[in-house]
């Protein structure tokens, strides 16, 4: 009987040191894991909450709200004051949004590579867009938030950056 535990054991270690060192089957696994889809999380919603100052010295909190569905669309809200929704308006919010399978101005697809992602919010004319670029980090997004436009002024297109690498807080909804 100790002969056999002996043995289950011995080849329970075996077993860890092929997949850790020999294969690197669990780094391996643990990176695809990182990079798929799954790695955004639809069953919530990520906040950024950006305060400032206006031009004219008045005080303001600018929500920046990203939702995203199964179907690989995010969903862009920016909402003035400070933000503070429930569980439940969370879900309803979040619900309106599940079914959406097409781009349109808060609308758009994202592409994601690994922990990276990007996502760009087409206007009506070129070269005009909204980007949200940066990273995935668990259950936070780390994004830098820029805006390409036309600007009539100089007669090019242009771009503002609004915030560098700043975190998405995951809320969850239930």
């Amino acid at each position: 009987m100790t002969s056999f535990i002996i043995i289950i054991v011995i080849i329970i270690i075996v077993k860890f040191i092929y997949d850790t060192y020999l294969t690197n089957n669990t780094d391996t696994k643990w990176k695809e894991h990182k990079s798929t889809v799954y790695g955004i999380r639809t069953d919530g919603l990520y906040v950024f909450e950006q305060t400032g100052t206006s031009t004219w010295g008045d005080k303001f909190i600018i929500n920046h709200i990203l939702i995203f569905n199964d179907f690989g669309f995010a969903f862009y809200i920016d909402n003035e004051g400070s933000f503070n929704l429930n569980k439940q308006e969370i879900n309803e919010l979040i619900s309106g949004y599940k079914s959406i399978i097409e781009e349109n101005g808060g609308c758009a697809r994202y592409s994601k590579n690994n922990n990276n992602i990007e996502i760009k919010f087409n206007h009506r004319l070129p070269p005009d867009a909204d980007i949200f670029i940066g990273t995935i980090d668990g259950n936070n997004l780390y994004l830098t938030f820029k805006s390409n436009y036309f600007d009539e002024s100089i007669g090019a297109p242009s771009t503002k950056i609004y915030f560098n690498n700043k975190k998405f807080k995951f809320i969850k909804s239930n």
